[in-house]
Formats: structure tokens, sequence, C-alpha cells
């Protein structure tokens, strides 16, 4: 909508009596993007103090159609920057049978209408304007039998509202599809395919146990103490909602509940119910949209994200080294001493190499509780696997950990996809960043770690070596994952051919809070190599050995796998293959204790496939100390203790 008076004086004649007569109408202010790419907010005021009042419901701060528009006509004389709001709208609550139907983000990169939404727009009458955004359109129609209340599909761009709602209306009418307001019902089952709406009855269950961790105390110190003293009136309603549902309705739910309400000076409101009275109507519809404790943790992530947005602009440019030292806190670590919650990890190694193992391992710690490897503590929480590749297999490892360290049964707390997930992706697209949130945030699950296995299926048409597609892959995880959910995020990637780094970008490198390479030699020793730590010195090396077990799969069928587990063996060249013996040879005659030579060279003088030589050469060689190497040349250091 474009704020020049003219126009909008005209837009605003366009808008259907039937809307005009209604006494609901109250201005709205623009706000600034809660983040990069999102459309600015729109935040309704008071008719009569001009005050933010979120409360949809309350009518008393609306006027009528005529004051609003004579306010917003002479708001708009002013110049932009003194104008206290800049559009006006309305409160359905009252609005009889009237049905909305808000359209977003309508248009294809050809600039044609996407097809649903032509489909929509053609097949329901009403009175059809574009919306504030200028991407979207509002339809305004008539169905007293709509019993699905407000819905959203936001991967679609539909939304439906029927009360406690407000809508900014711009009066810009779209002549191709407007039509007039029916007087009587009209069709609208057009819209139910994109909303699931399910009885009690139906095969998702919505009832959710009460979790019996999070005590009234709990929830109070480490959830409540969190939130904003004001709230808007929807998210103060799924707050009581949650509360009543985790007390079962107990009084002293309702005392946290009344607490919380007048840290504010919204509710309750003059003429509107009390607390009391609220908190006595929630339990009466306990199958529609139930809220648990794990919407108060989904809320103060939210609330912890807002306020990381919103610190960049409140934060001193400059500040004494002495006054941004007293702010610094203990490190938060998801695995003691090693990960740090709130990170970018990476397991690097060769295929086969055991990174995938170790992030299976690290999963199932996380998802239950249990420590990782039995000897780091770990923040328990839900752990989710992105599998990009080998799904199945990562499954067939899952199978071996429950049977060695579960007893035999699955971690409630362990997720894993059934497609990849490109990051890169148009958020529109069921593989992006954007559709995974909404599918955790749709199952309540709040990650204290997602694994990507592996980055490279993970880039779409983005390349490892490009240093500006890496930049923007890496703030895509960072502002879309580990800022949203508050999650570490491990990222599972090749190294070169001789294992000796990571492929790709010097840019990955440095993106990295941790690096950690994982080798496996061919006596089945895993070596884990911490490779890069920003919080810590750097850990010196550890073993591992794999423990097979068989198990029965659901179809009955029987299989081996291993689980990972802490060896004091280490994966060195003492004990070594002749292909070792023929490099170190080789190395002594060419070029001496200290002396260098070019991989291709020494493979080519040993005739062994340079496909299996860092896991079979290179890598136990250099875990033994007896060379060093980069991805071009190999040095030798010594010859004493080795043997076949």
């Amino acid at each position: 909508m474009t704020y020049v008076k003219q126009n909008v004086e005209l837009y605003l004649n366009n808008i259907p009596d039937q809307l005009k007569e209604l006494p609901h109408w109250r201005p709205f202010k623009l706000t600034q993007p809660l983040k990069p790419g999102d459309k600015p907010g729109k935040t309704p005021l008071s008719a009569h103090t001009l005050l933010t009042s979120n409360h949809t419901a309350n009518t008393d701060d609306c006027t009528s159609f005529e004051t609003a528009k004579s306010m917003l006509l002479k708001e708009l004389e002013k110049p932009s920057g003194q104008r206290q709001f800049h559009g006006i709208g309305m409160s359905l609550t009252g609005a009889n049978d009237l049905l909305v139907v808000d359209l977003d983000k309508v248009y294809l990169d050809d600039g044609l209408i996407k097809p649903h939404i032509q489909e929509i727009l053609e097949t329901i009458p009403g009175f059809v304007e574009r919306s504030v955004s200028g991407i979207g359109f509002h339809i305004f129609t008539t169905d007293k039998d709509w019993a699905s209340g407000n819905q959203s599909n936001h991967e679609k761009g539909v939304e439906v509202f029927r009360d406690s709602k407000y809508i900014a209306i711009t009066g810009d009418e779209d002549e191709r599809f407007s039509k007039p307001i029916p007087s009587e019902s009209v069709p609208t089952q057009i819209l139910n395919q994109y909303f699931h709406t399910k009885s009690a009855q139906s095969d998702f269950e919505t009832y959710k146990p009460v979790d019996p961790a999070w005590s009234i105390k709990r929830i109070e110190s480490d959830l409540l103490s969190f939130f904003p003293d004001e709230l808007d009136y929807d998210t103060w309603l799924d707050i009581g909602m949650a509360l009543h549902h985790q007390t079962n309705g107990a009084y002293e739910g309702y005392e946290c509940f009344d607490r919380l309400s007048m840290r504010g000076c919204n509710y309750p409101q003059s003429g509107q119910p009390t607390t009391w009275d609220k908190w006595q109507s929630f339990g009466k519809s306990p199958n529609k949209n139930l809220k648990t404790i794990g919407s108060l943790i989904h809320l103060k992530q939210r609330f912890e994200q807002e306020r990381l947005y919103k610190s960049a602009g409140t934060e001193p440019l400059l500040s004494k080294v002495g006054d941004a030292r007293k702010k610094i806190k203990k490190i938060d670590w998801l695995v003691e001493g090693m990960i740090k919650q709130q990170s970018l990890v990476m397991f690097g190694g060769m295929p086969s190499g055991g990174k995938t193992y170790l992030a299976v391992e690290l999963m199932l710690s996380v998802a239950s509780g249990k420590p990782f490897l039995g000897q780091y503590q770990v923040k328990q929480g839900h752990a989710v696997f992105i599998a990009c590749e080998g799904r199945d297999s990562v499954l067939r490892r899952v199978g071996a950990w429950n049977h060695m360290k579960n007893g035999g049964v699955d971690v409630d707390s362990a997720y894993i996809s059934s497609r990849e997930m490109v990051v890169t992706a148009p958020e529109t697209a069921d593989i992006s960043i954007e559709q995974y949130v909404n599918a955790l945030e749709g199952g309540d699950i709040h990650p204290k770690v997602i694994f990507i296995d592996t980055m490279n299926y993970s880039l779409g048409s983005s390349k490892e070596n490009d240093a500006n597609d890496m930049t923007n892959y890496f703030r895509r995880i960072a502002n879309g994952l580990i800022a949203r959910f508050g999650c570490t995020v491990v990222l599972l990637h090749h190294t070169s051919k001789d294992g000796a780094d990571i492929r790709g970008s010097s840019t990955i490198r440095g993106a990295l809070d941790a690096l950690f390479l994982v080798s496996r030699d061919s006596a089945g020793i895993f070596t884990v190599k911490n490779d890069k730590h920003k919080d810590r010195d750097k850990l010196e090396p550890f073993y591992l050995e794999g423990r097979s077990v068989e198990f029965e799969l659901p179809d009955g069928t029987k299989e081996s796998n291993i689980a990972l587990y802490p060896t004091t063996k280490q994966s060195t060249a003492s004990s070594g293959s002749i292909y070792q013996r023929k490099a170190l040879d080789a190395l002594l005659e060419k070029v001496g204790i200290g002396g260098s030579m070019k991989k291709k060279d020494l493979l080519a003088l040993i005739d062994c496939d340079p496909r299996n030589a860092a896991r079979d050469i290179y890598t136990p060689l250099q875990d033994g100390g007896f060379i060093s190497s980069n991805r071009v040349e190999v040095t030798l250091l010594k010859m004493d203790d080795f043997d076949i």
C-alpha cells in the first residue's frame, strides 16, 4: 500500500458498506521485521489513546470507520518520520458471519499468481483487496457455517480468520477478482484441503500427558521469568491454557497464571472476564488448540530470540574491555568440556571413517541424557538427525546402540528426517530450513542438537569451494537453526583424499566453533582428533572401538552392527600393515629422517591404491608419530618401534 494521502483516501472509499458499518475500527503502526526477510509487523493501537492494544477482542479500543478514516488522513499530512501510525484495520469480534481469507506470498518468480491462489480467488466470491505488503490478498466473504475457527497454513500462504483477529485493511481493490460481499453464506469447502482439522477420535490424538518434571516453582524460575511483562492477548491465553494443562486446573496453577497477569497492565481489562473466569474456561475443550509445557518452552526460546535481535540495537557500539568482561558467563556445555551449547560443530572424516557412528552416539546420548561414550556429561533434550543420505544405515546403527546401551528400546526424544534438508532452498520448498522449522515447532520439538549428514548433500546448488556460497550457507544455519532454537548444529563432512583436512573453502573451517576429525584404521580402532576449538585448548586425541551386537529388525530378520566404546588401544602403526612398512622403507631410502616426499610419488613407489591410502597408510602412521603429512607431502619422523 502506498502511503500517499490521495491514494489512501481513494482506496478507503472502495471498502464495502458492510465493513464500514461495523464499529470495530482502529489504527495500526508498522514495526521493523523481527529478522531479515520477514514482513514488517503491524501493531494495533487504541483508537482513543494510540497506545498499543493487542487485545483484539476488546472493542472498547475501537471506533467507527469514518472516525478512523479521518484520523488516518490527518496523520498522513505529517512528515513520515513523525507519524504515530500508518494505517487502519478492523477487529473481527462481533462481525457476525464475516469470514476473511488471508492469502500471502501469492506470486511466482515470473510475476504470475500461484495456481492454488488463483483457484481460491476465482472460487470464493467477496471483496478482494491487496494487502499492506503488496504481495498478498484479503477476501472478505460470508459463511455462517464455517466451524473451524481461525486456521493457518503458512507453507501454502493460506489463512482463514473468523473472530478474535485484527485485520489491517487497505481498500486497494483488485477488480479482476473482487465482487460484492454475499448477503448469504457461500461454499468455502475449497479451503478445507489446506487445513488439518481432526476430531478427538482422529488417528492423531491431540492429548498429551502432563510432564511431572515441571513443578510450578520450576516453571516460574526456568520459563516465566524470561517472559516479557506485556504480552499480546493470544500469547497470554496460550500460557494460561498450558498452565491449566500442566496442573490439571489446580488452584496453584491459577495463582501462577494470575501472578503472570499482574506483571503487565493489559489483563484483565475493564469489562472483560477476570483471570479466574478465563482459567475456568480452559478445560472445557481439552482436545482443541491444546497447549502444554512444551508450548511454554518454545515461547521462552522465542522471547530469547527476540531479545537477541533487539540487543543488537541497544548495546553500545564500543565498550570498555572491563565493562564487557563483566558480562561474560561460564561456558554452557552441551557435552561437558567438549561441545558448547548454541555452537557450530563439524565431524569430518573419510567415507566409512566413523563420523556417522560418532554422530549417532552423540544424538542418542543427548536424547537419553546418558553420558556421551559413557564418560562426558550431556544436557538432555530433543536431538534431531537430518539424514540427507543413508537413512537406513543410521537407523541400523541406532538399533545397535539401543541393544548395547539402552535395554533394546528406542529413545523417545530422538528424531530422524524422512528426506534431506537443503539449507539454501527457498522457504516454500518442502526441504527448506523454514519447512523443517515449521515441522519442529508444529511437533513441539525443541532441539538441543541438530545433525546434518552430510553437509555436501545440504548445499543444493551452492559450492563447498565458493567462499560466498559457504558464507551464505552458514548464515542461514546460524539464523534459521542455532539462534532460532538455541541449539547446537553438528555438520558431517568429508575430508580430503589424504584425510588430513576437511574439503572445501577455508570459510568452512573459519565458521566452526569446533572441528573433530574421525578416522578408522585397518584394525577397526577409531581415532577422534579435536582439530579446532574456539572455547578451550584442543582436546587430546581419544580412541574408540566398535563392539558388535546382533539384534532383530521389526520384520523379524536379524543383523549385526556396532556401538562405540572408549578403548586404551591407540590407532597406531606399531602393529602395521605391509604397505605401512613399504611406505616407511621408501621414505627412509629416498629422503631419510626429516625428509619429505610428494604423496603421489610415494604411492607410485609402493604400488598402493590412492583411494585407500589415507585409511591404510597415512592416518595410522601419523597417529603413531612416524610421519607428518599435509595435502601434498609426507615427512618421515622416525622408524623406531614399528612392527608388522
